[in-house]
Formats: structure tokens, C-alpha cells, sequence
């Protein structure tokens, strides 16, 4: 058995025990490799190590001060030696992804391929594949440390996973990486008053950015509803729930005599009832009045049980009418989001519809977002 690697403390059936592994913890390898591989290795060792320009250097001492086991005063400088090194069966093994990649569709397919893990990524282009540059591929980023991939020069590239599991195991629960760049597009979007999307292509969009998925694009028919059944059969939602809007004497009817003036379900309270005890951020599409208007709420359940809301459309949040862009982070209770959605229905927008010669329908349809791993 190879004695490089690094051990673990594990729990079995209420008794810790040591396991050893041959490949060192994601964290401990990012660590050396962001905060100066050839340095942390001198002290390691009593002698100088000088970074070259190679990136397999770099990678190379950052795997080896990560594991408890250095490799002696070794060195690698060549990144095809790199992946031959790492792919020994005494050392890690071969690459758990090798996958071609192409200009058109790499970062894209790639992604895919590596989905949530970190680890060692290596690409390797050329005759005989003498052409090549090693890295770290961090999954928060989506690509490796600081988006030098090489992937538009095509080529193979190696993979090895660092992280053991998905840090986040459920897939309606999104990382705050993942929110960030979600609500970077709404804002922007917002501030783009000569060329703004629409509320359903704003929807379209942010779900592209949010599931990393350029296949996600929009129906025919440009509705809200459909557009969710297409998300479902992507496997990226659930069924919908729906609530109607109703009058003081309890009908339907939506005209100037007779508003709209209470929802017959909460709209927070089906949202808590699909919410897990894991933290994070949850999705979900809105469509309001038939599809009249599209919009996605947005639950911060980054305090496990205490739940705060907030909806967003074209215009940046849409529970704060009097400032839609300023109010982009802000977070309200379920009451005030509730509130909101009745206030923009009794403000006579549905009504706009039937001037479009189209029947005006009062449901209001809830769909839980998710992530689809297995794609």
C-alpha cells in the first residue's frame, strides 16, 4: 500500500478511527497552492524550492505538502509528466474524468462532467500532447483558479476529485456562490433600461445562470407556465402548486366593483411546507395570474429556520415597489411577501390582460426549482 497520501479521522458506529487515504483533503492542497507551495515545502524539507514558471511545479508541490508522505526533494516541471505521475497506481491513480473538449461546448460540457467536486485539473493539447498547464478546478468558481483553462485551444483534459461528497446533498438547496451570481444578473438586467429582458426571459435567463445550463431556453409560446413544465422535464422542477385570488364575496370575478382582495392559500405557507432543514437559498417560479406576469421568488434559509423572502422580476425586487433596485439583497417576512402579491392584484393588473382580448384567470401557480445532478 502506498504511503502517500494523508489520514483521516472517521467515525464508525459511535468510535473514531484512522483511515488513510491516498489522496490528501481538497482543502489542505488549495491551501498550499494559493498560499505559496515552494515556500511551505522549504520549511518542509531545509532546502530551497524555487517556483518556476511550470504550472505542473506549482501542482506538484501543493499535492505533495498536502500529503503526509512528501515525495523526497522530487520535482516535476512538465505538465504530461505531471498526469503520468498523479495517474500511478501508487500515487492516485488514473484520472477520474478524461474527457476531449472543443471551443464550441467545452467549458459548458465540462461543468457537467465535473458537476460539484474540486480537485487537480490538468488539459494537455499538442503533438503527443506536449502542450499543456495544471491547475486547480474550484467548484464555486465553476472553473479552475483564476479561469486560465486553455479549454478554446482544445484538448484532453484529466481530472482528479478532491472533494469526497457534494457539500450540499439536496437539490433544491443553493450555495450562496450560486445566489451571487443569480442576483448579479438580476441587477444588472435591472439597470439596463434601453435594453432590459422581459419577465420571462429574465426568468429564462437567470435560471441559465443559475443552473449552469445553456440548453435551458424559452418556449414557443414565451408563458410562464410552460416554461415550467419545460423545467420539469429537464429535470430541474417539480410539479406546480396552485392559489387563487378572491373577492370579498368570495368569487372570481375581477372587475373595477369587485377586486381582488385575499388569496385562498398563503403563499408563504406552501413555500415553508417544501422547505428542508438544510441551510442555503431556495428557488422557485412564480407565475402570477395565468402567467400574466413571471417572476421567481427567492427564500434565504441560510439560518435553517428562519426563513426570509424576497421576489424578483425585470425590475429587481418586487416586493419593495417604491425601490425596486436598491432593494435587490434585502429580505422580508412571509407576510410582507404575501402582501405584495395581493397589493400588485389589486392594483388592477390582471384587467390589463382582458384588454389583450385574452380571459382573465385568477390562479397564481408555485413551482419548486432544483438541481438535476444526473444531467
Amino acid at each position: 500500500m502506498s504511503k502517500f497520501g494523508c489520514g483521516i479521522d472517521a467515525e464508525c458506529e459511535g468510535e473514531t478511527v484512522s483511515v488513510w487515504c491516498k489522496r490528501p483533503k481538497w482543502e489542505d492542497v488549495y491551501t498550499w497552492y494559493m498560499e505559496g507551495a515552494p515556500y511551505k515545502l522549504s520549511l518542509l524539507y531545509g532546502q530551497s524550492h524555487s517556483l518556476s514558471e511550470s504550472s505542473a511545479t506549482h501542482v506538484f508541490y501543493a499535492v505533495n505538502g498536502a500529503s503526509w508522505e512528501a515525495n523526497g526533494g522530487e520535482s516535476i516541471t512538465d505538465v504530461k509528466d505531471l498526469k503520468d505521475w498523479l495517474s500511478n497506481d501508487e500515487i492516485w491513480g488514473p484520472a477520474d474524468i478524461e474527457f476531449c473538449v472543443s471551443k464550441k461546448e467545452g467549458l459548458v460540457a465540462l461543468r457537467k462532467k465535473i458537476k460539484w467536486m474540486s480537485g487537480v485539473y490538468i488539459i494537455l493539447s499538442g503533438p503527443n500532447q506536449s502542450q499543456g498547464h495544471a491547475t486547480l478546478w474550484v467548484s464555486a468558481l465553476k472553473n479552475v483558479v483564476g479561469g486560465d483553462n486553455y479549454i478554446d485551444e482544445g484538448g484532453t483534459v484529466y481530472f482528479w476529485g478532491l472533494s469526497e461528497c457534494n457539500p450540499i446533498k439536496n437539490p433544491y438547496v443553493f450555495s450562496q456562490e450560486e445566489f451571487d451570481e443569480y442576483i448579479k444578473y438580476i441587477r444588472k438586467n435591472a439597470e439596463n433600461e434601453a435594453n432590459r429582458d422581459d419577465c420571462i426571459n429574465t426568468v429564462v435567463n437567470s435560471m441559465q445562470i443559475l443552473l449552469d445550463d445553456e440548453g435551458i431556453t424559452l418556449v414557443e409560446r414565451e408563458q410562464m407556465d410552460d416554461q415550467m413544465t419545460f423545467m420539469k422535464k429537464m429535470g430541474y422542477a417539480d410539479g406546480w402548486e396552485e392559489l387563487d385570488f378572491k373577492d370579498n364575496s368570495k368569487k372570481k370575478n375581477f372587475d373595477e366593483n369587485s377586486p381582488a382582495e385575499f388569496l385562498d392559500k398563503r403563499l408563504s405557507e406552501i413555500i415553508i411546507q417544501k422547505l428542508d432543514s438544510d441551510a442555503g437559498y431556495y428557488f422557485f417560479g412564480l407565475s402570477i395570474m395565468d402567467g400574466f406576469h413571471s417572476t421567481m421568488v427567492v427564500v434565504n434559509n441560510t439560518e435553517s429556520g428562519s426563513p426570509k423572502f424576497n421576489i424578483y422580476d425585470q425590475f429587481g425586487s418586487f416586493v419593495n415597489m417604491w425601490c425596486r433596485l436598491c432593494d435587490t439583497t434585502d429580505w422580508y417576512s412571509g407576510t410582507e411577501m404575501d402582501a405584495a402579491l395581493v397589493t400588485y392584484v389589486k392594483g388592477g393588473r390582471p384587467l390589463q390582460r382582458s384588454e389583450r382580448t385574452v380571459k382573465c384567470k385568477t390562479i397564481t401557480r408555485v413551482t419548486p426549482i432544483k438541481h438535476n445532478w444526473g444531467n
